[in-house]
């Protein structure tokens, strides 16, 4: 996968020196139109003289691996390369978003392949003591009619190989104040896009450079928060089927299940099953402090047939619904940063 490098200038200037940081033994070609340089990386370093001034494509390539990384520089310039690892977890989040940003992401991992995240700092009533959890993929270019391509989604998380879903101090529990509830009180008046749940306890108020307090982006660590991009679903918020902005997000019941029990039926309209799911995966989330114990677990839906219902996941893995004031387990999602359409 090429890597963008744009230079400064028009034609007729003198020669331009490229400088690549890239493994050694690495061959660097630098392409323009019918031209191309090449060079191979001795001791870490590989060095192009290029003729003039322009928009080259630079790509490194060593035993048949060829990197993904995006980067806009003008010449004279170093810069670095990066080869893609073929684990998930080995790379950077900002390597994973340059191949999600090319629509790379299924040519080098798998849906289910895994990557840790630390949690730490307060998230609500609960104390994050550096938690290490594997957010894990769910889908590539999910729903991209609707929700745009070059997208890598993902569940946070796994604990060892269970499924875990975030649990408070009062979890199951009917509560109001600082807790994993979609409101403070029993409404689901404004659906997804109103509730507390949204805003508050995810922290989609606010945006990654300035995570609101007591949130789960407050929490994230830093170089996931510096390549966060919102991701756009489609949820029934009261009467009308509307869109909302997030940067992180509960999974809906079509989502996870592939079909409506509790929701309503036009959701799914704008809707698909991840194929993590899709796949026949376990929908049993357990307790990320208690992984032998099975967890109700939020859902973004509102119930179709009454005000006071959010749908969730119950601890055998079906669909159910629960009061809006309670506390259940939360599993958020995310999407591969990309700085494609938004």
């Amino acid at each position: 996968m090429p890597t963008i490098i744009r230079f400064g200038g028009g034609a007729g200037d003198g020669a331009q020196k490229l400088v690549v940081n890239v493994d050694s033994g690495a061959t660097v070609t630098a392409r323009k139109g019918s031209v191309a340089v090449s060079a191979v990386s001795e001791n870490g370093q590989a060095v192009l003289e290029l003729d003039a001034a322009g928009t080259y494509t630079v790509s490194a390539s060593k035993d048949g691996t060829t990197t993904t990384d995006v980067k806009t520089a003008t010449v004279p310039q170093e810069i670095t390369l990066s080869f893609v690892a073929a684990e998930l977890n080995t790379n950077s989040w900002e390597m994973i978003k340059a191949v999600s940003d090319a629509g790379q992401g299924a040519n080098y991992w798998s849906v289910g392949d895994t990557k840790d995240v630390t949690l730490s700092g307060n998230w609500q009533d609960l104390i994050m003591s550096n938690v290490t959890v594997k957010a894990f993929i769910i889908g590539f270019d999910h729903n991209s009619a609707v929700e745009g391509e070059h997208r890598i989604h993902f569940l946070m998380g796994k604990i060892g190989t269970k499924m875990v879903a975030f649990c408070d101090n009062l979890c199951e529990r009917q509560t109001s104040g600082a807790y994993f509830t979609m409101n403070t009180t029993n409404t689901n008046s404004g659906g997804w896009e109103a509730s507390r749940m949204r805003k508050t306890v995810l922290g989609n108020s606010n945006t990654p450079d300035n995570p609101l307090q007591g949130s789960l982006m407050a929490v994230l660590p830093e170089d996931l928060l510096a390549v966060m991009k919102p991701v756009t679903k489609w949820t029934q918020n009261n009467s009308p089927l509307t869109a909302t902005t997030d940067y992180t997000f509960l999974m809906a019941e079509f989502e996870i299940f592939g079909a409506r029990t509790y929701a309503n039926s036009a959701e799914q309209s704008k809707q698909a099953q991840y194929d993590y799911f899709k796949a026949g995966n376990p929908k049993v989330f357990y307790k990320h402090s208690a992984t032998t114990t099975a967890v109700y677990a939020w859902l973004r839906s509102p119930y179709a047939s009454d005000s006071s219902y959010f749908c969730c996941v119950n601890t055998s893995g079906t669909a159910n619904n629960n009061n809006a004031s309670n506390s259940l387990g939360v599993a958020p999602g995310f999407r591969a940063p990309s700085t494609l359409g938004g």
